[in-house]
């Protein structure tokens, strides 16, 4: 007579592991049986089974038959399964009338101390847990010699019997699935306990499809977990630290919470020639996993990745927890797997710490000398240069007392332009530290009205407001408070007849003020016109007190006996009211700003798109682009703060304040536009890049990732400043050029912190958008071109292009940007 099959009766052969039609092991045993790490030397003693070889296997017989009664209160109703760790029979409770799970130890166990103490710390293990993807565990008993704990019988099948049956399960049903095992795995390990053995045959389905993690016979407590038995488990499903004997942690489960998933998706285990036997012997130790996607084609590659994630032979790389995983698969949120990357030790950071400090010291030392906010240090403070230019204006004839001034510093964009002509033509770099006039020039203004700026800002310089009010006088110095230029508006009505007599300019008094040898000085015919009318024009040549320098010219200029144009002119110096007059590498640069251009407006009316749809489909993270506009609105608040003249108007003072905010609006919301739609996207290609800015966002200021980020950020950008320091010195140090280029800065930083921290606004909201820009760019060329790293080499062909437009062919960018 046939022998029928445990589980569904149907007759089977003989010849036969499962059973055809439901897929029961017909030995009872499961395929990967568990094995256990010896924990005293007197298991052999005792003649205990060699790990090797399955518990129970010796006798293959039932300890309880069908309808048998155990301890008073449980009827056997037939065996369901036998392990390393136990024999579980189904069973119905009498006195709650409730089908249970009985599991006692195998006869040979039965009086072995250790695996009695084993068994009630899987109860004690099981208890801790409860989840709905747990199997609950009710209770311990004994009966006679034996000991059994109760626990929740799940009316269905394991899933490697399930897996056996139709081969790897449908995508959406493989989700639902891995949800389930994460969430029941996480509870676990929310409670301090590792399962360790964690395989298809260990996971029941039942039959509404739900998951039940079991079997937590091996489970043990991470404070508990004694060194000996870290090789206790599933040889075919242990993480490589747990095969080799090193550690057990959250980490391992994970491991085999990977396989498991990988089998349950693929039908196949992901290492070539996979077995207990070459998993024990360390032959997945060397052999990468077979991508998913090379057994089911179709596979969606968030699913690859996180499985791929999971199976990292280096803990640390592993995701950071089950529910981690969870978040990563499709419909969830990635940035929760991404920020599985652990904060850096304190020991390291405090050595990376250490090593920005002396960086950043070591490139003070050696870029200072060569930055222009040293070489061209004032001699005087602003505030005494302040003094010395109301000083002259005064004693020029100009002594009523102003409504409003204003002042700062400014360079010199003639002698700058004769610089890049020159290393164009030479390719030596004349320096400029001593020249005068020099670099740098300090410009004050007075008027007789409010100085009222058309800048947003309202920040007053040298042309806004322009000079074209009767009384206004502009003077410039040299650090030293010496005379360079006079500008002032004549009266447009005047009582004095024109054929009145004019007094005398004593020029002399102005040259003295210049620094200029007064000796050599000789008039010359006039060549150039000043800006304002004048009844008087004298053109002079000369030089600086003490010979220095070339030859100069003067060009002067007088109403009525009052100077109204005084210019130091250097040979260097260029019109600039001539028509014609371009600055060097105009036209390069003209291709520069319409590629700039042009990429704005590409990410301007992308954005809005992509924008829409994402919200449209429920995506984007609004509430994180809310927040950058917010700061990007207070940002702007506050350069004008800092920066406006709040001596203008009241009129003017309230549209220069409408303006900046009607641009920092504008600036808010391209800002917002452009980062809900990417955020979706980098967050499911690669979450990994904004996690540290994700929590960053939402206030995690001292969150030890952001930390870590943030000081990788300031060593690398530390690297680039010391990589281009590099550039512009070793020519020098090598004779290949007669001096560098100069790095030039906001010359109005040296005013007082007050301007430095406004430069620091202004900037946070330029490098929030060019981030963005420079992220959303290769993002609209990869939806293209479709290829990754063709995107990113038309990117940097692209910026390589505006860079080197702007910069010529040497590392001149910040010189001609302020050109």
């Amino acid at each position: 007579m046939p022998e029928a099959c445990p589980g569904c009766r149907a007759p089977i052969s003989g010849a036969e592991r499962f059973c055809p039609h439901c897929g029961t092991p017909l030995d009872r045993l499961a395929s990967d049986p568990t094995l256990e790490a010896p924990t005293t030397p007197r298991d052999s003693a005792r003649g205990s089974r060699p790990p090797s070889t399955p518990a129970g296997s010796g006798t293959g017989r039932e300890r309880f038959s069908p309808g048998q009664v155990v301890a008073d209160r449980y009827r056997i109703v037939g065996l369901l399964g036998r392990g390393g760790m136990g024999e579980v029979y189904r069973a119905d409770d009498l006195t709650l009338e409730q089908p249970v799970a009985l599991k006692f130890l195998p006869l040979t166990f039965a009086s072995d101390p250790d695996r009695l103490v084993r068994f009630r710390n899987e109860v004690r293990m099981a208890r801790q847990v409860t989840h709905p993807n747990v199997c609950r565990v009710h209770d311990i008993g004994t009966t006679g010699d034996l000991q059994y704990l109760s626990m929740e019988y799940v009316d269905g099948e394991d899933l490697a019997s399930l897996l056996r049956r139709i081969g790897h399960l449908p995508r959406d049903k493989g989700i639902e699935i891995a949800r389930q095992l994460c969430a029941g795995l996480a509870a676990a390990h929310a409670k301090g306990v590792l399962h360790r053995d964690l395989k298809p045959a260990n996971v029941m389905i039942d039959g509404e499809g739900k998951v039940r993690i079991t079997d937590f016979g091996l489970a043990s407590a991470v404070s508990e977990l004694d060194r000996a038995e870290i090789r206790s488990g599933t040889p075919a499903y242990m993480a490589p630290e747990q095969r080799d004997g090193r550690e057990v942690t959250e980490k391992s489960d994970l491991f085999a919470l990977g396989l498991v998933l990988y089998e349950t998706l693929t039908g196949r285990r992901p290492f070539e020639g996979d077995s207990s036997a070459s998993r024990g012997s360390g032959a997945a130790t060397t052999t990468r996993p077979t991508p998913p996607s090379t057994v089911v084609p179709d596979l969606d590659p968030a699913l690859e990745r996180v499985i791929l994630r999971c199976l990292e032979a280096d803990p640390s790389r592993r995701p950071a927890s089950a529910l981690a995983i969870a978040a990563a698969l499709p419909g969830g949120d990635p940035l929760a797997a991404a920020g599985s990357a652990e904060a850096t030790s304190p020991a390291h950071a405090w050595g990376f710490l250490l090593v920005f400090v002396i960086g950043l010291l070591g490139f003070a030392w050696l870029a200072g000398p060569h930055a222009d906010l040293t070489r061209f240090q004032l001699g005087k403070t602003p505030a005494m240069l302040e003094g010395r230019a109301a000083e002259l204006i005064r004693s020029f004839g100009y002594a009523e007392t102003p409504a409003d001034r204003a002042s700062g510093l400014m360079y010199d964009r003639s002698l700058l332009a004769d610089r890049l002509s020159r290393i164009q033509e030479t390719g030596v770099w004349d320096d400029i530290e001593d020249v005068r006039p020099p670099l740098v020039h300090y410009w004050y203004r007075q008027s007789p009205r409010h100085l009222d700026p058309v800048d947003p800002d309202g920040i007053v310089s040298p042309t806004d407001p322009p000079q074209r009010i009767s009384g206004m006088v502009q003077i410039r110095l040299d650090g030293e408070g010496r005379l360079i230029r006079l500008e002032a508006v004549p009266p447009q009505v005047t009582a004095v007849p024109d054929s009145a007599p004019r007094a005398a300019v004593d020029w002399n008094s102005l040259f003295t003020a210049a620094g200029l040898d007064t000796a050599s000085i000789e008039p010359v015919a006039p060549a150039w016109i000043p800006d304002s009318y004048a009844d008087s024009l004298q053109t002079w040549r000369g030089r600086f007190a003490g010979g220095r320098g070339d030859s100069l010219w003067i060009d002067t200029a007088s109403f009525r006996g009052l100077p109204v144009h005084f210019q130091i002119r250097a040979p260097w110096t260029r019109p600039d009211r001539v028509a014609g007059q371009r600055r060097p590498f105009d036209r390069r640069l003209r291709w520069a700003e319409i590629g700039q251009l042009l990429i704005m407006l590409a990410a301007i009316f992308g954005g809005l798109f992509v924008t829409v749809r994402n919200l449209q489909l429920g995506r984007g993270d609004w509430r994180g682009a809310t927040r950058i506009a917010v700061v990007v609105l207070i940002c702007s608040i506050g350069v004008w703060i800092l920066t406006a003249n709040h001596s203008a108007s009241a009129s003017a003072l309230f549209n220069n304040f409408v303006e900046s905010i009607g641009r920092s609006l504008f600036l808010a919301i391209l800002l917002w536009l452009l980062y809900v739609a990417l955020e979706p996207y980098v967050r499911r290609r690669w979450p990994h890049r904004i996690v540290s800015w994700s929590r960053l966002v939402t206030g995690r200021v001292r969150d030890p990732i952001v930390g870590r980020d943030f000081l990788i950020g300031a060593i690398l950008g530390l690297v680039l400043g010391w990589l281009q320091l590099l550039h512009l010195l070793v020519p020098k140090w090598l004779d290949w050029s007669g001096g560098i280029p100069l790095w030039l800065f906001d010359p109005d930083n040296l005013l007082g912190a007050h301007r430095q921290v406004a430069t620091l606004l202004r900037l946070l909201p330029m490098a929030l958008l060019n981030a963005l820009v420079i992220f959303f760019i290769p993002i609209l060329l990869l939806r293209i071109v479709r290829k990754q790293w063709i995107a990113l080499g038309l990117l940097f062909l692209l910026l390589a292009a505006i860079i080197g437009t702007r910069s010529g062919d040497f590392p001149m960018g910040p010189i001609t940007g302020v050109l």
